[in-house]
């Protein structure tokens, strides 16, 4: 079933397919939860099931029961007596047909695999006949699918690139089947092959997150390529600070790296990420004057600027906008170009053709789908960077614990990260110049468990790491700080509301 499930979802399938796989896949279950259960489907336990579950089954959207009733020309409004009793005799009919008919056509568990290329062409068979089928209906009319309605060309483009990326999922030669490892040398292959996934491109520069200490087993998650990573952060906290503070970084270590820019413009992200440059590689911190006019420059300032150019020009592409729709074949096109080894979508609302119907959730589904598949496939680190969900932003602001789903529009962006950061500060940070960096999430390494705190450089367009600053007692006591500052908003200057009255 796990190959069968690869090619076709439980889920796509309809009728008295869905009724005989479910009841399948829940024996498996069972059979995974006890040791000793033995699972077996004879015709009894078939029929003895489906007595007791027939009238749910068809009142299950996914089943189709009133899409099967019409298409043989039989009453389908399920709230009528006679009409939902027809429907459960027939599905209950159709279910134990199926079950016969898949006994006739019994195989040894040793030999089914063989079967495997079979299915696997007829899956793709039935695929391109049916896309082609959708295609001519969104061009000429429109189409609906999951619960989307694509008309026209550009839902056509759309449609275009969901079905590549699931096709490019589901016929993955490496997943196609169950398999063991096969011999010494082949599990060699493997490890060699994850060996270029833990060589980091770059250190954030933020040691608890850089941070791997082998004799003590504790892992460090750095800059790593095939992993996807969210920074969410208010307005003007830092987001797109800290996305060319860590471009900045990688250059300086001769990646190549793409920034979607978004809302800002070619030549001041450009000025920017120079600046952020000159700080990280040769430790100067120079002003946007500087990157504007010359005549504002010694020549020691002109000398740096020319040298950080040389060296940047050929590492950095800069790109205003991907779009919502095709995201994926846009990051692969510039890929097969650049060969690129990171990069940066500044932010997740500033991409083009964002779907106004659910503010924009289904356009950042999409988004996050496509980003994972393409750090999937390539060997590429993705950062992006959101404004924060309603729930975290009210978190925040009364310092409380933000949870786990924290970015802007869709949880997704989080669920499908595979780290995800927030930066946040309170009144005692901002008078010194501050913030706190949060870990959220955390795949392959434990979550970091206290804030880390990193000073603004904002001329440099950096933050800078302090150790000084990240002892437990100077976060509390900066928490603390806040705590009050939030007094003093709720109730005024009245210190006399601060004090017990002695009776």
């Amino acid at each position: 079933m796990q190959t069968l499930f690869r090619y076709v979802r439980l889920e796509e399938f309809s009728g008295p397919y869905y009724v005989l796989l479910k009841i399948l896949t829940e024996l498996k279950d069972l059979k995974s939860r006890f040791e000793d259960f033995s699972p077996v489907l004879t015709e009894e336990s078939l029929s003895n099931t489906l007595e007791v579950s027939i009238a749910d089954s068809i009142t299950n959207p996914v089943v189709g029961m009133k899409e099967i009733l019409e298409r043989e020309g039989l009453p389908s409004n399920l709230e009528i007596e006679t009409v939902k009793e027809n429907a459960c005799h027939k599905l209950y009919a159709m279910t134990m047909e199926l079950y016969e008919t898949c006994f006739s056509l019994e195989q040894e568990s040793e030999t089914a695999l063989n079967h495997v290329p079979m299915l696997r062409s007829a899956f793709l068979a039935h695929v391109s006949t049916e896309s082609i089928h959708t295609q001519v209906a969104i061009l000429q009319s429109q189409q609906n699918l999951d619960r989307h309605n694509y008309s026209g060309l550009n839902d056509w483009l759309s449609y275009l690139q969901i079905l590549n990326i699931e096709l490019t999922e589901r016929l993955s030669d490496e997943q196609m089947v169950t398999s063991n490892v096969g011999d010494v040398e082949e599990g060699r292959n493997l490890l060699a092959s994850l060996k270029s996934q833990y060589i980091p491109l770059a250190q954030y520069g933020i040691p608890e997150i850089d941070y791997s200490d082998k004799e003590l087993k504790t892992p460090g998650t750095p800059i790593l390529r095939h992993r996807f990573v969210v920074i969410v952060g208010e307005i003007n906290m830092g987001k797109s600070m800290f996305c060319i503070w860590q471009t900045a970084r990688l250059l300086a270590e001769k990646r190549k790296v793409v920034y979607m820019f978004g809302e800002s413009t070619r030549a001041k992200i450009y000025a920017q990420i120079l600046l952020a440059y000159i700080w990280v590689r040769y430790h100067k911190s120079l002003l946007m004057m500087h990157m504007i006019d010359d005549s504002e420059c010694t020549e020691e300032i002109i000398k740096i600027k020319t040298m950080a150019m040389q060296e940047v020009n050929d590492l950095l592409y800069l790109t205003e906008s991907y779009s919502y729709d095709n995201l994926y074949n846009e990051l692969v096109a510039d890929y097969e170009k650049a060969k690129f080894d990171a990069v940066f979508i500044d932010h997740s609302y500033a991409l083009t053709g964002i779907s106004t119907k659910d503010n924009g959730k289904s356009s950042i589904d999409k988004m996050s789908i496509f980003l994972r598949s393409f750090k999937r496939t390539y060997p590429v680190y993705v950062c992006v960077a959101s404004h924060p969900s309603t729930d975290a932003r009210n978190a925040v602001s009364k310092d409380k614990t933000v949870g786990e789903f924290i970015t802007k529009g869709s949880s997704n962006l989080a669920a499908e990260a595979d780290e995800t950061f927030i930066l946040k500060d309170n009144e005692a940070l901002r008078k010194q110049d501050q913030l706190m960096l949060e870990n959220k999430k955390r795949r392959d390494a434990p979550v970091i468990k206290y804030p880390i705190i990193l000073r603004k450089r904002f001329n440099c367009c950096s933050f800078e790491y302090d150790a000084s600053l990240q002892h437990v007692d100077v976060i509390e006591n900066a928490e603390a700080e806040s705590a009050l500052a939030e007094l003093d908003r709720a109730y005024g200057e009245n210190e006399n509301l601060y004090e017990l009255e002695a009776y």
